[in-house]
């Protein structure tokens, strides 16, 4: 699962350095749109940070030609009496792509998004167990968060009250971490997406996050899923399904780009 993402939203670099075209009439609808219904519209944040719900740049590709249209992190729903709670599916199980949930995205419409990094939840047990930090640190930085939380809500004239979780030992809670590339400023990662079943409302595809198998440290550090990061050559086939069997186009995501990832700590 990735909770969030770092997102290379700078469209001219995302055009030079995977030769991709901007779908320029799609952004200025999109950012009509946004301003019109910018809880329903959201862009990126000033942290380059996307959650669910969240619209990002996409390559894809259109009349043989990649190009870069905005679309939301999570699919649409296609049949909530089959799939209920579709709304929010924004990431895709690489093992779990030929099932009927993903029958009218994967084989069909493969794109790309490109990050420099992604968070996750993680329990702090196992996050002490990794040897990244201790329960010590662990245990100030919920304090610090706690006193800062107090201070806003007290500065804003209200009753200030600690929640169930601040009460809670530090061992027992999850914290998020951030997982940055050691070696590389940006990784691609392959989505698959679909479309509203009622565009009128929601003109924008969808799109979950392909994940795999994690890496032994982001494993170490309590998270059971990555997402799947691909070479140049892999991404350039990931693009085309139709060229592939749902076998091979699977096959491409078994071998990912090798890289390793440090860790950190998030003091929001």
């Amino acid at each position: 699962m990735c909770f969030s993402a770092i997102i290379q939203r700078e469209k001219a670099l995302i055009e030079r350095n995977y030769q991709a075209c901007t779908d320029v009439e799609a952004f200025e609808k999109f950012h009509t749109l946004s301003e019109q219904s910018p809880k329903l519209y959201k862009s990126i944040d000033e942290n380059e940070k996307i959650f669910s719900g969240y619209y990002a740049p996409v390559i894809t590709m259109k009349n043989g030609k990649r190009v870069i249209i905005p679309m939301r992190y999570g699919v649409h729903p296609q049949d909530n009496a089959r799939f209920p709670g579709t709304e929010i599916t924004y990431n895709a199980r690489s093992d779990n792509l030929h099932s009927r949930f993903w029958q009218n995205a994967f084989m069909i419409n493969h794109g790309l998004v490109i990050i420099k990094g992604f968070y996750e939840w993680v329990e702090v047990r196992s996050l002490i167990r990794s040897g990244k930090v201790s329960l010590d640190e662990i245990t100030s930085l919920f304090q610090q968060q706690s006193e800062k939380r107090k201070a806003q809500i007290l500065k804003a004239g209200k009753k200030y009250a600690p929640t169930k979780t601040e009460t809670a030992p530090a061992i027992d809670r999850k914290i998020i971490i951030r997982f940055m590339p050691e070696n590389r400023d940006e990784l691609v990662v392959p989505v698959i997406y679909n479309y509203s079943l009622q565009p009128e409302k929601s003109p924008f595809p969808g799109f979950a996050i392909i994940t795999g198998e994690p890496n032994p440290e982001i494993q170490n550090a309590g998270h059971n899923r990555m997402p799947v990061c691909l070479s140049h050559e892999t991404f350039e086939e990931w693009l085309k399904p139709e060229k592939h069997t749902p076998q091979s186009a699977a096959k491409l995501l078994q071998n990912p780009a090798k890289e390793y990832f440090n860790v950190f700590i998030e003091n929001e």
